[in-house]
């Protein structure tokens, strides 16, 4: 007898088939795990971006402040004798203040050397008064701004309301600093003091309605800030400035540094109290970000670990799963070479070689298709029907060819079971199967979807020969006799695939369709196409 022996191995072929599915599944669930804690990171670094932007915004609202009080010197200083020193000893605490904002990376280091050339300039040559109160405004402008800009940027609505209101705050600064600047120059240059009461006047009028604005926005933000702020407002340094302005118009004239000074200094003391109300109140709202970081922080540990306790379990039961099968195959492999063995012998017993070699098979068949089929009616299940019905209706969409469902539920299958027992069900559940079968086209797909609810996918078919098939088969299924019970009648829904459609939703409208069927009085086929109220009662009549 001729030696017989396998041209391949089918069992090391399945057996790499099953490490290449294992390692797929395994590599998705690492891309997924991947990809959560990418976002959970993602959250975590927006909450501790906020926790830095704080750094910056109180580093940018120091140099305003410092910025502001040197121009206030510096606008006593142009053009006026012996006046220089106050604004020279300035220069540090402003330099200090650009540091700290260029460390936070509040500002970049060309905002740096323009003020050092304006100073050069200034000691040098002189410069006009207005410029160099230009100059200032222009980079104080520049600087809240940037503040405003960082403030509406901010994703957390509360932590947003109390920036908008440091923004606001440090505006109202900026408008009693203008205050300060010109009662400060006009005093040491000797200007006419009527006029200047006048301009005072209306710059304090400009002062008030900011503060009305900034008291505004901290209610929003946080009603202990707003009391801060109101505090200030209403209190004895506002109240100095106030008298001051109104005792302008009295005062000696002709140039007067002391009185300048004495200017300088008393609204000075209103900014100062302003100062610490919004340091206060950056201080407050500080704190609520690193409460916001701190929880992203211990949510994100938390999930984490619960993701990576879900993928160690998905990646065990998977392994798992594979190692069964794996040692399913060995067994086959051992049992095919066993009986390869047998022939190779010579051993020519029919009925053992025969026996052992259609256990082969129905193993093998088994392993095939017990995760597509159901071992009731063997129709498919939903594993093996939804990949192939993913394929024929992508072919559809690509071909622009015509594709149809039809959904079928037998009417009142409990009353079957509870009446006649589940035998009588599982039997009825067989009968239909067949006739479904007997039906149906070769190229159709046909699964059993869920308990009494069964499914038939009809490619290059369109909804109206859809609908025709299945009253076809509803009157099949009438005229049948199932012995216990003897009649049973079923309702379908009918669905055509559209545009755009994925299984989900075509599934929807054929199961919409269902409902109706249902809803109408049963043994009937409803369209999705149709409306609710034309569909209702729909049963088609051929001949």
């Amino acid at each position: 007898m001729a030696r017989l022996r396998p041209v391949a191995s089918p069992c090391m072929r399945l057996k790499t088939h099953i490490r290449i599915v294992g390692l797929v599944a395994i590599g998705g669930l690492v891309i997924g795990l991947a990809l959560l804690l990418r976002a959970e990171l993602g959250l975590l670094r927006e909450a501790r971006e906020v926790v830095r932007s704080f750094e910056g915004l109180h580093a940018l609202s120091e140099l305003v402040h410092e910025l502001q009080r040197e121009r206030g010197l510096a606008g006593m200083s142009v053009d006026v004798a012996d006046a220089q020193g106050p604004v020279v000893g300035q220069y540090p605490r402003t330099d200090a203040a650009q540091r700290a904002a260029l460390d936070a990376g509040a500002i970049g280091e060309d905002e740096l050397a323009p003020l050092r050339m304006q100073r050069r300039h200034w000691s040098t040559s002189g410069s006009d008064p207005l410029a160099v109160r230009g100059y200032y405004t222009a980079a104080i402008d520049r600087l809240l701004g940037r503040v405003a800009e960082q403030a509406r940027d901010t994703g957390d609505a509360t932590l947003r309301k109390a920036l908008l209101a440091q923004s606001e705050l440090l505006r109202t600064k900026e408008t009693l600093g203008s205050l300060r600047a010109l009662g400060a120059r006009g005093l040491a240059q000797g200007e006419p003091r009527q006029a200047l009461a006048a301009r005072a006047r209306e710059q304090l009028a400009v002062v008030e309605a900011t503060a009305a604005r900034s008291l505004e926005t901290a209610h929003a933000a946080d009603p202990v800030q707003a009391g801060r702020v109101d505090a200030v407002l209403v209190g004895p340094a506002f109240g100095d400035v106030r008298e001051a302005v109104d005792a302008l118009g009295r005062a000696p004239a002709g140039a007067d540094l002391d009185a300048a000074q004495a200017w300088f200094d008393t609204v000075a003391a209103a900014m100062d109290h302003l100062q610490r109300a919004g340091d206060q109140g950056m201080a407050a709202a500080r704190e609520r970000a690193d409460a916001v970081a701190r929880e992203a922080t211990a949510g994100l540990i938390a999930r984490v670990l619960l993701v990576v306790a879900g993928w160690i379990g998905s990646c065990w039961i998977v392994l798992a799963s594979l190692r069964r099968l794996m040692l399913t195959v060995d067994r086959l492999g051992r049992e095919t070479r066993a009986l390869l063995a047998r022939l190779d012998a010579g051993d020519t017993d029919a009925g053992d070689l025969h026996g052992g070699f259609m256990h082969l098979v129905e193993r093998v068949e088994h392993l095939s298709t017990q995760a597509s089929t159901d071992p009731l009616t063997r129709a498919l299940n939903r594993r093996g029907f939804e990949p192939l019905a993913h394929a024929e209706l992508l072919r559809a969409q690509r071909h622009a060819r015509p594709l149809a469902i039809l959904l079928l539920d037998i009417d009142h299958f409990k009353r079957i079971n509870d009446e006649h027992g589940h035998a009588a069900g599982d039997t009825a559940l067989r009968e239909v199967a067949l006739l479904v079968r007997r039906t149906m086209r070769a190229e159709d797909l046909f699964a059993r979807w869920g308990g009494e609810e069964f499914v038939v996918l009809a490619p290059e078919t369109d909804e109206a020969a859809a609908a025709q098939l299945a009253d076809k088969l509803r009157r099949a299924l009438e005229q049948h006799d199932f012995g216990r019970p003897r009649r049973l009648t079923a309702s379908f829904g009918v669905a055509q695939a559209s545009t755009g459609d994925d299984l989900g939703r075509l599934f929807d409208r054929a199961d919409a369709a269902l409902y109706r069927a249902k809803a109408g009085g049963r043994n009937r086929v409803c369209r999705a196409s149709d409306a609710p109220a034309a569909a209702e009662g729909l049963r088609l009549v051929h001949g």
